[in-house]
Formats: C-alpha cells, structure tokens, sequence
C-alpha cells in the first residue's frame, strides 16, 4: 500500500491514507429517485417516521417467531452514518459496508441490517446499486490504486419518506426549515388584507357579517375532512415489494396510498413480493407487455391483478412449495448422512478400489 507523507503549514507531519476506488453508476441509477432538501431536515423527518410507522412495520423485521426488532436511536444513528457518506447535496452515493457503520456507530451486525431494511421500509433510502464482491480484473485494478478491498459497498439514495402526514408534522414542529418559505412564518402578506368595503348602501348600512354555515360559527373554521385510511396489509406488502431487489423499477414511482388500496386483497390472503414478481413474470411469459417506463404503474399492476382472478392462487406458491421440498429432502440426507456409520460426510463408502455412493442417501 502507498502512503502519501506531507507536512502541513504548522510544521505537523501528517500521513494521507491511500484514496478509496469507487464503482461507476449506470447512467439511470438515480432515475425516479428522489433527492433530500438538508441531512438535518432528513434526519427529522426520520424520527418523525418512526414514531408514525413502527408499530406497523415491526413485523417485517421481526423474525418468524416475532423476536427481533430495531429502536429509533439505533435507526437514527445508522442514517445518520449514512447520511454523513452521502453526497451533500443530494443524499445520493452514500457508500457504506455494514462493517463500517457497525465501527462508527458501535452497533451490532443484525442491529445495523435491521435499521438500514427499516428506512427501505419507510421510504427514505434506495439500494441503487447492490453490493457484491468484487471480480479477479477488478480487484487486480484496484491494488494499483492502492485499494486491497475484495467487495463493493451497496450505494445508497438517501431521501424523506414520501408521506404526506410526515411532512405535515414536520412542519408543525419545525416550520423555519421549510423550503419553501411562502407556507412558513415568513409568506408574503396577501394584497387582499390591504383592500376593504366601503361602507355604501344598505349592505354597508346593516354593517353586518355573511350568513355562515351552522357547523363553522363556533371555529369560524371548515370543517375537518377526515383523511382516508390506508390499507395496513396493503401498504405493508406495497413497502416490501418496492423496495426489495428484485421489483421492477418503476415500482418505485407507485404511489403508496395507490399501492396500499390495489394490494389489499392480495395482502390479505398472504401474497408477498415473490408473488407480485411471479406475477409480472407469468404476465410476461404468456405474451404480456409492460412498458418499461409505464405511465401509470398502479393501474397495471391492479389490471393484471383483475386478470389474475382468484387472490387465493398465489402465484409463488409452487415455487415455495418445491423449494421447501428441496430443503426437506437436503435436511433428511444431512440427518441420513450424520446417522450413518459407513459412509463419509459426503455420502459415499470407500470399498478400497472403488468409492461408491452410499444406499441411504436415496431418499
């Protein structure tokens, strides 16, 4: 490894560790990703999120038997972590292994995943690309640089959650870090407050106030109209498979409101993002098209899903089914194996001349 040796103005001997090389972006990794306004206002609205959206969300990062979950200092020091890599203006190229945020934040392993899968869950980070080892030519190219790293760091779009009931009270809480300062404190005064009626015949003569409805006398206020309630298995399924890896990528312009009321019924008869992938893949496979860039995501996803018909067909569900046999028939040869006293741990018996596969691995 090269090290750069150099001396400062003060006269301070100071050691420059060799520069980091970092994998290109496509051209589109960004495309349909949305950019943070400050890191502080995106760390806000990530507590804010939290407090909104964790009792709901829990599940999915619980394990099968409900253990496992992530608190809000944990989350909130794992995108602060991720923040501090990221580009400043954007929140985008944020670059970091587990094992980098783990030292920084002195945080465990599990407890790191599961507070990077909770802000994919609420919307405020995009995987934009992957991380992966590294190949033989590109480590070769990056000794040469005087990086020995054997992997890439996933890179992460760091963004607030597209959540209206986010933002609102955000900007109650803190309303001088809007950006945008005419629905602040600071709004240009209207011109109508600096026009009045004359006080010219008989309306000015009565003096008196409009007629007003009944239900606004007391306020002087509209009534409150009740916002609509999201589907919460619905929105659950729509978070998951949006931000999954496998999900196409207009999925992320599906709106999560839109989402939430399309996959209801699917989520309510245990559909999970394999089956909205299997789907689009059966869809496909029987001379189906979708646009790569589709207009209006949400209204073909819920058109194949009318085309599907009966939500209790889950279209991964023969997949699953061979896997699960897969694995029961890999877990009885293990245990075969492991009972045997005449064969190796690989399953065959030496017969001295000849090795030959032993007879209770045919199960």
């Amino acid at each position: 490894m090269r090290i750069r040796v150099g001396q400062g103005l003060n006269g301070v001997v100071h050691i420059e560790p060799p520069a980091r090389v970092r994998l290109d972006l496509p051209a589109t990794a960004h495309a349909g990703v949305a950019a943070w306004y400050t890191d502080i206002d995106y760390l806000m609205q990530i507590q804010i999120a939290y407090d909104l959206h964790y009792p709901t969300l829990r599940p999915a990062l619980a394990d099968k038997h409900g253990r496992g979950g992530v608190s809000k200092r944990a989350v909130v020091k794992v995108a602060a972590a991720r923040a501090d890599a990221a580009d400043w203006e954007t929140g985008r190229n944020s670059r970091l292994s587990v094992a980098t945020i783990m030292a920084r934040t002195e945080l465990g392993e599990r407890t790191v995943q599961r507070a990077t899968a909770f802000l994919r869950l609420i919307g405020a980070a995009t995987e934009v690309l992957r991380g992966r080892q590294r190949t033989l030519r590109e480590r070769m190219a990056s000794w040469r640089k005087g990086d020995k790293g054997r992997g890439w760091a996933s890179v992460y779009a760091l963004h607030p959650p597209n959540n209206a009931q986010v933002r609102r009270i955000k900007l109650a809480t803190d309303p001088l870090a809007t950006p945008h300062p005419r629905q602040g404190p600071f709004r240009a005064p209207s011109s109508l407050g600096h026009n009045s009626l004359s006080a010219t015949g008989k309306a000015g003569e009565n003096q008196s106030r409009a007629s007003r409805d009944s239900r606004t006398t007391g306020s002087g206020q509209l009534p409150h109209k009740p916002r609509p309630k999201h589907n919460q298995k619905g929105l659950l399924l729509g978070h998951n498979w949006r931000h999954s890896a496998t999900a196409p990528q207009w999925a992320a312009k599906c709106s999560p409101g839109k989402l939430a009321a399309v996959l209801a019924k699917p989520a309510a008869h245990g559909w999970t993002p394999a089956d909205l992938d299997q789907l689009l893949r059966d869809h496909v496979s029987l001379g189906g098209w979708i646009a790569a860039d589709p207009r209006d995501p949400v209204r073909i996803l819920g058109w194949i899903l009318k085309t599907h018909g009966d939500m209790e067909d889950r279209p991964a569900a023969a997949e699953e089914a061979r896997e699960a046999e897969f694995r029961r028939a890999a877990a009885a040869r293990r245990r075969a194996i492991a009972d045997c006293a005449l064969c190796g741990e690989d399953g065959y018996r030496d017969l001295g001349p000849a090795v030959t596969r032993c007879n209770h691995t045919e199960v």
